[in-house]
């Protein structure tokens, strides 16, 4: 056995000792020494091959958001670890762990011409939350030291905030002997956990006095692991909450009628509504969907957030306090203050808020899904999914009609990928969370994104479990069209960014695949081919085409709506 088998070794019992089983490889000569003595400890562990490294590492974090363990990545060197970067920065900004172990020849190659060599030391900079450079070492001893470098990789990147290391592994030939070790079964298991902090009096005391007895706002955003402690923060302080599409705090299963406020997109777009004095916003989760509600809400004046990681990345609101123990802890521990007594504000704050979410409900139904029929399609997937399914949506136009026409749900959980809002990596990330997962998995994107990350079909045909990929053709939902410089370039816009895109074929490029392929050319139709879809295993592509002037007067149908609240609110 060569000696960097023995560090390999060393790395993989030091893995399966935290119970770490998910590897995505995609092939190459480089990283050999790894690939083979993984593949000789296979029992142990999930190993998946995929050709793209680009698919590889997107799939890899649609793994880690089901099981919040971090998957591991193994690529070779040269060009490969670059095709990483892309979901190792979605990773970071989202907080998935994932750990990146990438090949390298010895450095002495580094800058010498070599072939299929480049200077990986640290290529993923400032997108990752800690970077190793192993060498090449020549003593057993060092194994103590392979030791000491996964344990801290493993650590830093499930600590608060989770998100992806980087390990750049050096091996020399030769690269194998072919007497790989098969590792004992007698390993210790280890648990990943972050330790709960429970925060001090005084900052008990100074939440009191920016929340008790005052009008405020819950607003929850994307990517909150349980939504309904966010329900119960609102009701221990009769808020409304604000909640995202992606925030799972509209799910049936949470959701309260009483307290929900699902309209704040359409509400924040109006001038004369919310207007009310908001004295204290408590923020939880991601950034929202919605840049209105984030221009509406800037200017308040206290705003908590709740975050377990003291690294706030917080653009948009100063932060007066932040709380960093979980939501239920820290109910629990207010209650004890002596400072403590229950609210004594009135339902009045909530319920007028309530009031002005359900007339923009009625009137969202009466003329907005009337005016889009992509708005009907969307209706009719949020009412058919169950909670024994999950939603993956995409980002741009996508998630936007979502946050229009999401109510009260009964999906299990819906996903989306707003780390940084790419409509890159799509089909890769539904594709990572349907191989861990038994539930139906439905991707909702459009069509650039779908051809963006056409490669990916290949990723979901060979790993994704029961994957259905709803394709919303609608000429790139002139989503471009709609930003303020593009009525002074309309023509650019709509030629560059719109006509050129429509010479793929959908149903080409899924029959090539392999891939079940459905057109659904009305609403009944639809309803059908989504019953008819779920319980066939593996890829179901379906696509709906719309009218591609359908999207030209969007912007206007947005203004009209507002104006239809107003009115009815002002009558």
């Amino acid at each position: 056995m060569l000696l960097h088998d023995k560090h390999v070794n060393v790395f993989i019992k030091k893995i399966i000792s935290y119970g770490i089983k998910d590897i995505v490889i995609s092939p190459g000569s480089r990283s050999t020494p790894l690939v083979a003595n993984l593949l000789h400890n296979k029992d142990y562990f999930n190993l998946k091959m995929i050709l793209d490294e680009r698919s590889a590492a997107f799939f890899s974090l649609g793994i880690s958001k089901i099981t919040k363990i971090p998957t591991i990545i193994i690529c070779t060197s040269g060009t490969a670890p670059l095709n990483y970067l892309p979901a190792i920065a979605e990773g970071y900004h989202s907080r998935i762990p994932l750990i990146v172990i990438t090949a390298d020849r010895p450095m002495i190659y580094r800058n010498s011409g070599s072939n299929q060599t480049l200077n990986q030391t640290n290529i993923y900079n400032s997108t990752v939350k800690w970077f190793y450079d192993i060498p090449v070492m020549d003593d057993t001893e060092n194994s103590v030291h392979i030791e000491n470098v996964f344990d801290k990789a493993i650590i830093q990147s499930v600590s608060n905030p989770s998100g992806p290391v980087h390990i750049n592994w050096q091996f020399k030939e030769p690269l194998s002997d072919g007497e790989n070790k098969k590792i004992a079964k007698t390993l210790k298991q280890k648990k990943l956990k972050n330790p709960i902090i429970l925060e001090n009096n005084s900052k008990i005391n100074e939440f009191l006095n920016l929340v008790i007895n005052k009008q405020g706002i819950l607003l929850a955003g994307p990517e909150i692991d349980k939504p309904d402690k966010v329900i119960k923060l609102a009701k221990f302080l009769n808020w409304p909450i604000i909640a995202d599409p992606l925030s799972n705090v509209r799910n049936y299963k949470f959701h309260d009628k009483a307290t929900i406020i699902d309209t704040g997109d359409i509400l924040s777009r109006s001038p004369k509504l919310l207007t009310e004095k908001i004295e204290t916003i408590i923020h939880v989760g991601a950034p929202p969907v919605s840049k209105f509600i984030i221009n509406k809400l800037r200017n308040v004046e206290n705003h908590i957030f709740f975050e377990k990681s003291n690294d706030v990345l917080q653009e948009f609101f100063p932060i007066t306090l932040h709380i960093q123990t979980n939501i239920e802890q820290f109910i629990k521990a207010v209650k004890k203050s002596e400072l403590y007594k229950p609210t004594e504000l009135d339902d009045r704050w909530r319920l007028s808020l309530q009031n002005l979410n359900s007339i923009a409900r009625i009137e969202i139904n009466n003329y907005f899904i009337k005016n889009l029929k992509e708005l009907e399609i969307k209706k009719n997937l949020i009412n058919m999914l169950t909670d024994d399914e999950i939603l993956v949506v995409g980002n741009s136009l996508t998630v936007r009609l979502l946050d229009v026409i999401l109510t009260d749900s009964k999906i299990g959980f819906i996903y989306g990928n707003r780390g940084l809002s790419g409509i890159d990596g799509n089909i890769a990330i539904a594709s990572g969370i349907s191989s861990v997962s038994e539930l139906r998995v439905v991707l909702d994107i459009g069509d650039l994104a779908f051809f963006h990350d056409s490669n990916s079909i290949l990723t979901a045909r060979d790993h994704a479990k029961n994957l259905t990929i709803l394709v919303n053709n609608n000429y790139g939902g002139q989503v471009f069209s709609l930003l303020p410089q593009a009525k002074n370039l309309k023509n650019i816009y709509d030629e560059w960014f719109i006509s050129e895109q429509q010479n793929i074929s959908v149903e080409n490029l899924a029959k090539s695949y392999g891939c079940v392929y459905y057109l659904s050319k009305n609403t009944e139709d639809f309803k059908k081919i989504i019953d008819d879809s779920k319980n066939i295993k593996g890829v179901k592509i379906i696509e709906v085409q719309y009218p591609k002037n359908e999207y030209s007067n969007l912007s206007n149908v947005y203004k009209n709506l507002v104006k239809k609240i107003e009115a009815k609110i002002y009558e």
